[in-house]
Formats: C-alpha cells, structure tokens, sequence
C-alpha cells in the first residue's frame, strides 16, 4: 500500500461522516449506534448508493435531496476518503459514507428500511464463468437482499455503459419477480419519460468519460411491487 493510501486509510475512520462495520471488528456496536442514530435524525428517508468509489454519485443525491440520508457504501476506505472529504467541505451532513462488504448489507440495514438504491457503473464483471455472474451487483443472489431491505415501493436503479450487464440486469430482475419501471439502452437520446431527474442530472467521472467516447448509456429502474414496465 502507498504511503498516501496509507494515510487515507487511517485518517478515514476518524471522520464524523464514515464508519467501518465488518463482523468481528471491536468497534461494530458504537459503529452500528452511530448509522442507527443517523437514519433516526433523517426519520428513515434512506437512499443507499453501492459501489460508491469516491462519492460522486453519494454527493450528488445529497446536494439534491437534502431532507433525506445518503449512505455511500464501498470496500475501498482510500476511495470513501475523497467523497466523505469533499462532504465535509461543502457541509453536505446527510452524506454518509460505509465501509461494508455488499453482501452483507443486510445485516446492517432492517428489512423493509431503505427507499432506493442506486447502483451507478458498477464493475459488470464481464466473464461468464459462475464467479463472475454471482459477483455481478444485479445478480439474483444481490437482488433478494435488495427485496428485503427496500421499502415496498422502493426501487433499484442501474446506469452502465456495458450492453451485457444492461441485458442480464433486465433479465435478472424479471427472473427475481422484480417488475419494470423504466429502461432504456440510450438514455441521452430518449424523452425521458417517467426517469428519475437525478438520473440524468448526476454524472460520474466515468459517464462523463464514456459520454466522451460516445457511449451510449444504459439506464434500468426496478420494483418489487406489482407495476407495470414501460419499454
């Protein structure tokens, strides 16, 4: 590990926006308190982003729905130390930032809790072996942890520029009884009938460098409830 990784990874866990939670770790209670008394002060208004690498996504939810607590997960504690930074100087405090292994989210978070997640160009894992479907972040093993912790009428959303992962995310959701709310594979040349706003206005660093190469985005919006899809 670099010397400024090093630093990012120690200096992390001491900011008021970041906790670590890994089973077996001593400090899990007061860390447990800590996002409990997070999600209380926001009355259970939770928008959870997986994958969240340096926040930008976490940030930009926040700048724009300020009555709800954004919690930006990830595994990468050098990659949270930007976005928890980047909160702290623009005094975003419903941005939250989580050290936790995805798979097991669901110890963290009750069932019936949480009102979106947003999954914003996650790694597609693009071989097609078995370990590489399963660690897929719309595969039906993550997709039954997501049907516990939403709220009913809580959705997932999706954006990527890859055309495998677009297609098997569709087909996964259906597989998992999930039903379709929107999806587009072009999403900038599209009415955008019935999108989220915050699915267009926010950009990452990635998007943006794809939209550059003139990549077409590729967007999925899904329930657990009974709706019916728009093509």
């Amino acid at each position: 590990m670099g010397r400024k990784k090093a630093h990012r990874y120690d200096d992390v866990y001491n900011f008021p926006n970041v906790i670590k939670i890994f089973p077996g770790d001593d400090s899990i209670s007061e860390n447990m308190e800590r996002l409990k008394q997070k999600i209380s002060d926001f009355e259970d208004n939770i928008i959870i982003e997986l994958g969240c690498g340096k926040g930008e996504y976490t940030l930009g939810l926040a700048r724009r729905y300020p009555e709800r607590f954004i919690i930006g997960i990830d595994i990468k504690s050098d990659r949270i130390w930007r976005g928890a930074t980047n909160a702290i100087q623009e005094g975003l405090y419903n941005a939250f930032f989580a050290r936790i292994r995805i798979e097991s989210i669901l110890d963290f978070f009750h069932e019936n809790t949480v009102d979106e997640i947003w999954i914003p160009f996650p790694d597609p894992q693009s071989g097609e072996s078995k370990a590489n479907i399963k660690k897929r972040l719309t595969s039906e093993k993550f997709l039954e942890i997501y049907r516990k912790i939403l709220k009913p009428g809580g959705s997932v959303h999706l954006k990527t520029d890859d055309d495998n992962l677009y297609h098997f995310s569709k087909e996964s959701a259906l597989n998992s009884g999930a039903s379709l709310i929107y999806h587009t594979d072009d999403l900038y040349n599209n009415n955008f009938y019935n999108i989220s706003d915050s699915c267009i206005e926010i950009q990452t660093t990635f998007e943006k460098k794809y939209l550059k190469k003139e990549k077409k985005i590729k967007y999925i919006n899904f329930t657990f409830s009974d709706l019916s899809g728009n093509s």
